[in-house]
């Protein structure tokens, strides 16, 4: 009997000890999951981490290029403004100018000059034959504020002179001007709606003008200023 009941007794305290083995198992295997779920927080802590710092430097990326190109973009805008606003207007063929100006001869003896005419400008087309030649294809390509000194040949002015152009006119046909007493002999200078004429001859009924303009076989000098291009 006694020995039936130390072999319970051995067997109870066996199944005792395996008992606490397993619990001390068990929590030590709760412990190592804890720590494993607590690693792989950690881990995906620092992948949010990471991706958040991508998100944030991409969103700065884009914000700083989108700077650049409204920067870019206002910079060329106020570029073409300034350049638009630095176009001077030019002279070209048929545009309608208005000049100043004052027109010497190369003595240096001034024959007129906007001055004389209380500063009303001289208006005209270019390239339309209003003008002589040289003044003409000088003002060709200046900018409108410009000023230019130009001198221009006799040819390209009012030409060489002519001794054939004569002109004879009957006295009767003069008889204005001898009504504001201007005399119909040699040299006398009569005022046209051209320009002076000559009297290089007179007999009893009739009176030889010279037709050459007075500046003919002269070279001329201007200072022009565009005032302004219509």
């Amino acid at each position: 009997m006694k020995k039936i009941l130390l072999f319970v007794f051995l067997v109870s305290i066996l199944a005792s000890c395996n008992n606490a083995v397993k619990n001390e198992n068990t929590v030590e295997n709760k412990n190592v999951n804890t720590k494993n779920n607590t690693v792989i927080t950690e881990e995906q802590a620092k992948k949010v981490t990471i991706n958040n710092k991508k998100t944030d430097t991409k969103k700065e990326s884009e914000k700083n290029l989108n700077s650049s190109v409204t920067a870019t973009g206002n910079t060329t805008e106020n570029n073409l403004i300034t350049n638009k606003n630095n176009m001077a207007k030019i002279v070209e063929k048929w545009s309608e100018i208005a000049v100043s100006y004052t027109w010497t001869l190369t003595d240096g003896t001034v024959f007129d000059a906007t001055s004389r005419h209380w500063g009303k400008l001289l208006e005209f087309t270019a390239w339309a034959g209003q003008m002589i030649p040289g003044f003409d294809n000088w003002v060709i390509w200046m900018k409108e504020g410009e000023t230019k000194k130009i001198e221009i040949k006799a040819k390209d002015a009012y030409g060489e002179y002519d001794p054939n152009k004569k002109q004879v006119v009957p006295k009767k046909d003069l008889e204005s001007f001898v009504a504001a007493w201007y005399k119909l002999e040699k040299w006398e200078k009569l005022p046209t709606q051209m320009w002076e004429l000559t009297i290089l001859d007179v007999d009893w009924d009739n009176v030889i003008l010279d037709v050459n303009h007075p500046l003919a076989w002269k070279d001329l000098i201007f200072e022009v200023k565009v005032e302004k291009i219509k």
